[in-house]
C-alpha cells in the first residue's frame, strides 16, 4: 500500500503471457546473430522490418489488461463509537464465557436464564460483524466448546444447557486470556453470568487483571440474582464494563446485542493499539485503459507495415 492507496490483480496469473513474450524476443534477437536454424527462421520473417518494440509493447499492455489489475483508495478511520459501523470488516476475537451452573437454569420472568442467554448469544453472532467467536462453557471448570465464524455457532449455542456445580467466573476469565494471547487477532472478553461466583479466582481481580494485560472484559449479567447485584457493584465501581439481561431487556433484545457486539469490537480494537484504521472506500479497474493503449500502439505498427 502506497499513501492511501493499493494496488491489486484480480487475474495475475494472466502476467505469465509477458514471460512468453520475453521469450519471444530473446529468440527474435538471436535471430539477427544466426545462433539456431529456428532463429534463422525467424530472421527470415523479419528481414527488413526491424525489430517490432510497438508490437511488444502493445502484447504486454495487453498481458496487464488481462490480469484486471486495479487501485483500492483507503482512508484512515478514527476507531470511535461513532466510527463503529465503518470498522465492521476488521477481523476481531470475541472470546463469549457462558455459566452453565445449576442456578442458570432458575426462571426470570417466565423464561430460564439459560433461554435468555442462548437467544442473546444468537442475536450477538448476527451483530458482531467480521469476528471469531470463541465460546467457552464455565461452571465448576472451563471447557471451550467452540471456535470459528458464528454462522457455524448457531448448533453449539443452542446445545448449552445449566445445571452443573459451581460457578468459577475467574477462572473462566483467566482462561479467555489464555486464549487472547495466541490468538493473533485484537481480542473482547464477555462473561455471560447470573453472578452466582462460588468458585476460584475473584472475577473483579480476574478482569482487571485482563484489562491490564490488553484484553478488555465485559459482563452481561443474566437475571435477577441477588449474588448478580452484589457483583455488578463491585464491577461497575471498578471500572468493568456491566449490562444487564432481565426480563426487561429480554424485550430489547437486538437492541442490547447490538449494543454489546459493538462496543466490545470498539474495546478490543483501541485495547490492541489500533486508535486509527485504515478501510478501503473505493475501488477503480484501469484494465480498460491499459487495453485501448495496447490496441492504439499494435494499430499504429500494424499501419506502419502496411497491414
Amino acid at each position: 500500500m502506497w499513501w492511501g492507496y493499493e494496488l491489486e490483480l484480480a487475474r495475475p496469473h494472466a502476467l505469465a503471457l509477458i514471460g512468453l513474450i520475453v521469450i519471444i524476443v530473446y529468440l527474435w534477437r538471436r535471430a539477427k546473430q544466426n545462433y539456431s536454424l529456428v532463429s534463422s527462421r525467424l530472421q527470415s520473417l523479419s528481414r527488413g522490418t526491424g525489430f517490432p518494440y510497438g508490437l511488444v509493447v502493445a502484447l504486454i499492455l495487453f498481458s496487464i489488461a488481462a490480469s484486471e489489475p486495479s487501485i483500492t483508495v483507503y482512508e484512515h478511520v478514527e476507531v470511535n463509537i461513532a466510527n463503529i459501523d465503518r470498522v465492521m470488516d476488521v477481523p476481531i476475537a470475541l472470546v463469549v464465557a457462558v455459566d452453565t451452573s445449576k442456578s442458570m437454569d432458575y426462571i426470570d420472568g417466565g423464561v430460564s436464564r439459560m433461554q435468555m442467554t442462548k437467544d442473546f448469544l444468537a442475536k450477538l453472532a448476527s451483530y458482531a460483524g467480521n469476528f471469531t467467536i470463541v465460546l467457552m462453557k464455565f461452571s465448576g471448570q472451563v471447557e471451550l466448546v467452540y471456535s470459528g465464524p458464528p454462522v457455524n455457532a448457531t448448533a453449539i449455542i443452542e446445545g448449552l444447557t445449566g445445571g452443573e456445580r459451581y460457578s468459577a467466573i475467574g477462572d473462566a476469565i483467566g482462561a479467555a486470556v489464555s486464549y487472547a494471547r495466541v490468538s493473533g487477532l485484537p481480542t473482547a472478553v464477555i462473561v455471560v453470568t447470573d453472578g452466582g461466583w462460588n468458585y476460584g479466582n475473584d472475577p473483579v481481580q480476574a478482569a482487571l487483571q485482563a484489562e491490564e494485560q490488553g484484553v478488555p472484559v465485559a459482563f452481561v449479567l443474566v437475571g435477577s440474582d441477588d449474588r448478580g447485584f452484589r457483583l455488578e457493584e463491585r464491577l461497575r465501581a471498578s471500572g468493568i464494563r456491566v449490562y444487564r439481561l432481565d426480563s426487561f431487556t429480554y424485550n430489547v433484545l437486538d437492541r442490547l446485542a447490538e449494543q454489546v457486539a459493538k462496543n466490545a469490537r470498539l474495546e478490543a480494537l483501541k485495547a490492541s493499539g489500533q486508535a486509527e484504521i485504515e478501510i478501503p472506500v473505493g475501488r477503480k479497474s484501469f484494465s480498460w485503459l491499459l487495453g485501448l493503449t495496447g490496441a492504439f500502439l499494435a494499430a499504429i505498427f500494424l499501419r506502419a507495415r502496411g497491414v
